[in-house]
């Protein structure tokens, strides 16, 4: 389990430089309090709450970097999230070999890019945006499935999906 609060000011989290470990299944919650929040994993894990732990840690629901970019670079397995456990921030790029399915209808960011060989799922609640974020819109990926609740998708950029398959609904 991995909790992290980075609250006040540009308040960034870096954690991209190594490979992390937080086991497959186990959770991950990050808030950036007006940074980027960038996190590199070797295994599957899923978006959740970190319990607070007294005065020294608060709670942590999901990953937010509100205005900002959250990067996420996972090197096997399945990302997930548990239900309202949302992703928020301006972009969101995804990185690696690993699979994204983000399926929480509350997620919310303008812009999703990637360079991730696996399968994504993303499901947005408002307006969505294919675009450049590190990378320009999506470079081969596995199957992707993109998906708003309320609003339009466009495609500014590519989705290089090779052979694979690509769903868009809006």
């Amino acid at each position: 389990t991995l909790g992290v609060n980075a609250l006040g000011g540009t308040g960034t989290v870096d954690l991209s430089a190594a490979n992390n470990a937080v086991a497959t299944g186990g959770s991950a919650a990050m808030k950036a309090g007006g940074g980027n929040l960038q996190f590199k994993n070797t295994l599957g894990y899923k978006v959740d709450t970190v319990a607070a732990d007294g005065t020294l840690f608060t709670v942590a629901d999901g990953l937010d970097a509100t205005g900002n970019t959250i990067t996420l670079n996972t090197t096997a397995g399945t990302v997930t999230q548990t239900a309202a456990k949302n992703v928020t921030a301006a972009n969101l790029e995804l990185q690696g070999a690993g699979s994204y399915t983000l399926d929480s209808t509350g997620n919310n960011v303008a812009k999703i890019a990637g360079s991730t060989s696996g399968t994504v799922k993303y499901v947005d609640a408002d307006a969505l945006a294919v675009d450049t974020v590190t990378t320009a819109g999506f470079t081969g990926v596995g199957n992707i499935t993109l998906n708003t609740q309320s609003s339009n998708l466009t495609l500014n950029r590519a989705i290089n999906a090779g052979a694979n398959t690509v769903r868009l609904q809006a």
